[in-house]
């Protein structure tokens, strides 16, 4: 889920636990945003505006939610509550924030069908695990533990085992020491540095 930088804040604190978006079926829009579950836990991420870019780019994950509710409501039926859930000081704002973000919402026409996806702050961390074998990729990982390698199951003798875990465990060092390199080169010498 990526949100401004305001509405990351107000995640955060605990003080915005839902969010709209337009939801318009004949045009495709938001179909994507139609796929968010109850139950499953997702990133939360913020538009980042890079000095000397006009073209906002997505941060870094600074925490997990997981949905409670999903639902399709009119923006006319929006209530103070729901106001306070999304971090508003009150409906008004609400309304009037909507109409600078997505141009939309003549005065006293607020029928603009939504989909509202209410969620909590995920506190659970969240754990990888070394993926089973799959033929013709190695080293993997996932948060899917039906994936992970029981390791009640590994043949402590078997040395094909032994080798895949430690050529994966190199790749997985290997991807973290480019990823730190490239973060240096870009912060000291800018962007296109890397």
């Amino acid at each position: 889920m990526i949100f401004s930088q305001q509405h990351v804040t107000f995640i955060l604190a605990g003080q915005k636990t839902q969010h709209r978006w337009p939801w318009k079926p004949d045009t495709g829009q938001v179909r994507s945003k139609e796929g968010f579950r109850s139950g499953h836990s997702y990133a939360v991420q913020r538009w980042t505006l890079t000095q000397g870019s006009t073209c906002p780019r997505v941060g870094p994950t600074e925490a997990r939610v997981r949905v409670v509710q999903v639902e399709r409501q009119p923006l006319s039926e929006a209530s103070e509550r729901d106001a306070l859930a999304e971090g508003y000081e009150s409906l008004d704002h609400l309304i009037s924030d909507w109409r600078r973000r997505y141009n939309e919402g003549p005065v006293g026409g607020l029928h603009i069908p939504t989909l509202v996806v209410r969620f909590e702050l995920d506190k659970e961390p969240r754990s990888y695990y070394l993926a089973n074998p799959v033929a013709g990729r190695s080293g993997d990982y996932t948060f899917s533990r039906s994936r992970a390698i029981d390791p009640l199951e590994v043949d402590q003798d078997d040395e094909f085992t032994k080798a895949w875990a430690a050529k994966a465990e190199e790749a997985r060092r290997l991807v973290v020491a480019q990823a730190k390199l490239r973060w240096r080169m870009e912060r000291r010498y800018g962007k296109d540095a890397a």
